[in-house]
This record gives C-alpha cells, structure tokens and sequence, in this order.
C-alpha cells in the first residue's frame, strides 16, 4: 500500500478539492499514515495467513480441502 500512496495522491479521484492548485503540506505522508500502513499490514496479512493455516489444523482433512477450495485464487 505504501507504494501505491503516491500515485494515488496525484490522481484526481482521490484528491481533494481545494482552491490552491499548488503542491500543499497535505501531499506528504504524515506519520501517523506510516503507522497506520504499517498495522493494517501486519493485522490484514500474517494475522489473517496464521489464524487461517491454525485453523486449518484444527479441521479435518475433508473440511480443510473445502476451505482452501472457496479460498480466492491471485492472478
């Protein structure tokens, strides 16, 4: 996500309206933004991976496969 915060911020859709078309102070990252990356990516990613493979533990075989089956594939 922190990649992409950049480009997002240049596109008109995601920013926001002002009367000032110059670079303001509000096209920076604050830090509070970096940490909020940075738990949303640990929460949203290796909790999420290690609560599902712990589960999957705790299943049967049958059960684990029909869960990884309805799971969503990545391109």
């Amino acid at each position: 996500m922190l990649p992409l915060n950049p480009l997002c911020r240049r596109l008109q859709a995601f920013r926001k309206p002002s009367t000032n078309d110059s670079v303001s102070h509000e096209s920076r990252i604050a830090g509070h933004d970096l940490w909020t990356f940075l738990y949303l990516g640990f929460l949203g990613v290796t909790v999420n991976q290690v609560c599902f493979t712990i589960g999957l533990r705790f299943t049967s075989v049958s059960h684990s496969a029909i869960i990884v089956a309805w799971a969503p594939s990545t391109p």
